[in-house]
């Protein structure tokens, strides 16, 4: 265990974070829910907060009944306990690390694209690009604790200054128009309830609102400081992105990405190349986008590697995997994280499609930890002035079932017989794996 001194403190909470919902999706994915929902894709991103959020306080709670890192791992298999716990917390945790390989892969590639959107001479290195940005998350993983929360600190607070001055410079130049808006329903490729099924698009951004709780064991004073976290980071976060999704509306439209495809993927590029005044502005867009992605990668590194080494620790994965750096850092679990992404990262062309599979392992994982928190809820009796979600398994049940309503349509409208196919590979991967370790005791 890390010294009190080496635990993180509720600044570097938030910091962390927002460092890892602060990632690719604002930067790419709001060009889709612009093309798709035209202004009404605001409410897409605001609603997502409080659906997510109720997501970081369950895990929060869930934290203070098993206050350990590995929390995607470890909460199942205290709540459910025996081999059946064993067997669940796997199932969590494999599922947890195939969305995360390909959301680390995804995120490593579009740093070169984002830098290759400013600056061409870079833009056929992606693949290089990406693997360095990788083994540079690495280091940064393996030093100490409190030395690589005041690293993501910098860089998120530079992130934030960057992105307030985008948004200042968008929306007082003379490009901004307030007639974007209108009609604030209706525009966009989904018509005008377009803004609901872009919901789900939007509650990627705020994924890792989990994150402190499944690291809970670095937290210092976790009952406290992790729900307190997750309401400061969300908060913040959710104002930001509407604000930069507003100072892209006013100069980006719904059918000015229709008819340029190419910049769907990048509209705040698109937004800083229509100030043709502002140049300078596309450099800090660049810059911007960059450190999003490397403070995404960083915690969602972390995060995978902590629930490599809590599935080790339990015997379900070799013990050798559980090693750690003389810091306390996951260090087995932080190099095969960084290698298996980094060999994605050579095949760019389907990363796209890995993200979307990884969608499905992703609600798997919410499925079987919240419905552990239930059982916690049932086994075990809280320490003193822990933090709880009050109202017992209604929020719970809420939110499974909003999960399942605002993936659905776009499960059932995408190619539901490949993904069922893939999804069925790699489960049975994960049992065959569950199953030659538990039996050979490694």
């Amino acid at each position: 265990m890390a010294p009190t001194n080496n635990k993180l403190k509720l600044g570097a909470c938030v910091m962390i974070l927002i460092g890892g919902m602060f990632g690719s999706a604002i930067f790419s994915l709001s060009g889709l829910t612009i093309a798709n929902a035209g202004p009404a894709s605001l409410i897409s991103w605001f609603a997502a907060a409080p659906i997510m959020l109720l997501y970081g306080l369950l895990m929060a709670e869930m934290a203070c009944y098993y206050p350990k890192s590995g929390g995607v791992y470890v909460f199942p298999a205290k709540a459910f306990r025996g081999e059946k716990g064993k067997f669940l917390a796997w199932l969590s945790c494999w599922s947890y690390i195939i969305g995360n390989f390909a959301a680390i892969a995804f995120s490593a590639i579009y740093v070169g694209v984002y830098l290759g959107a400013v600056f061409p001479e870079v833009a056929n290195f992606q693949t290089p690009i990406a693997v360095a940005s990788l083994l540079f998350v690495l280091v940064l993983n393996i030093i100490k604790v409190k030395r690589t929360g005041q690293i993501n600190n910098i860089m998120v607070a530079v992130l934030i200054i960057l992105m307030i001055i985008f948004v200042g410079v968008a929306i007082s130049n003379s490009s901004f128009d307030v007639k974007n808006f209108v009609p604030f329903f209706g525009q966009g490729q989904a018509g005008a309830f377009g803004f609901v099924s872009m919901i789900p698009i939007a509650l990627m951004s705020y994924s890792a609102i989990v994150a402190v709780a499944f690291m809970a064991n670095e937290v210092d004073n976790p009952k406290k400081t992790i729900p307190r976290a997750s309401f400061i980071s969300i908060i913040v976060l959710a104002i930001l992105y509407c604000l930069i999704l507003f100072a892209t509306l006013g100069i980006v439209t719904a059918d000015y990405l229709s008819q340029n495809p190419d910049l769907e993927m990048i509209p705040l590029f698109a937004a800083c190349a229509n100030m043709v005044d502002r140049p300078w502005l596309t450099y800090i867009i660049s810059f911007a986008s960059v450190i999003a992605l490397i403070t995404t990668i960083l915690v969602v590194v972390s995060l995978n590697a902590w629930a490599i080494q809590a599935s080790a620790e339990d015997g379900v994965l070799p013990r050798a995997f559980s090693h750690k750096s003389k810091y306390g850092q996951p260090l087995i679990g932080l190099i095969i994280t960084v290698i298996i992404s980094a060999i994605i990262c050579l095949f760019p062309n389907f990363v796209n499609e890995i993200v979307n599979l990884g969608v499905l392992f992703n609600i798997i994982t919410i499925f079987i930890v919240v419905i552990a928190l239930m059982f916690a809820r049932k086994r075990e009796k809280l320490p003193k002035n822990a933090f709880r979600v009050k109202g017992g398994a209604f929020w719970p049940i809420l939110f499974l079932i909003v999960i399942v309503l605002c993936n659905i349509s776009n499960i059932l409208t995408s190619n539901l017989y490949l993904i069922l196919i893939y999804t069925g590979v790699l489960l049975l991967i994960g049992i065959i794996i569950y199953w030659i370790t538990r039996k050979n005791h490694i």
